[in-house]
């Protein structure tokens, strides 16, 4: 009986020291076989993954709400928040949000741009984006510009509002009524 459970002992010892070498060799294992391999002039590693520059985060901050054959329209979820009120906390009633439209291509827009900015375009140069900073006031359906700014693909700006404009409706099917439905969302309208 004695030899019987030294057996016994003997194989649970060997099981409990085994066991965490043999998952240890499998995590290796497939480690090696899973990691993705390229060549480059007959060297075999792992693949290699890049950090995104400057420009690209900037552009993954945005998110597109809108397109027609004219712009496509995008805001920054971060910059999305309600009013804050002294008293009561915040008005759900009324958010802020940046966002920014991309002009197109089309021949149409370009001699829009060309003709409207004459004196201030260079000769190769044209109108790229728009960046603009939005109060909405959900209820009413309602909205206003509080800064704007027009970008040249060159990345100058060419014109430049920081006064707020009037209030305007939202009206459907557009730009504004996009980012109006964008912000009722976000607040549980």
């Amino acid at each position: 009986m004695k030899r019987y459970l030294a057996k016994i002992m003997a194989l649970v010892a060997v099981l409990c020291l085994a066991t965490p070498f043999a998952a240890f060799a499998r995590k290796e294992e497939k480690t090696e076989a899973s990691a993705p391999r390229y060549s480059v002039s007959g060297f075999k590693g792992p693949e290699i993954e890049m950090a995104p520059t400057e420009a690209q985060k900037e552009e993954l901050r945005w998110v597109k709400v809108y397109e027609d054959e004219r712009v496509t329209g995008y805001y920054d979820p971060d910059t999305l928040h309600p009013a804050a009120l002294p008293q009561t906390g915040y008005d759900l009633d009324r958010v802020f949000v940046t966002a920014r439209v991309i002009y197109s291509d089309d021949k149409k827009t370009a001699e829009h741009f060309r003709e409207s900015y004459k004196g201030v375009l260079g000769k190769k140069e044209k109108v790229q984006k728009g960046v603009a900073e939005y109060r909405f006031d959900l209820p009413a359906k309602t909205y206003t510009v509080l800064s704007f700014a027009l970008y040249t693909d060159k990345g100058r700006v060419i014109e430049e509002m920081t006064d707020p404009g009037e209030n305007q409706a939202v009206e459907y099917d557009t730009f504004e009524a996009a980012l109006w439905a964008v912000c009722a969302r976000e607040m549980g309208h």
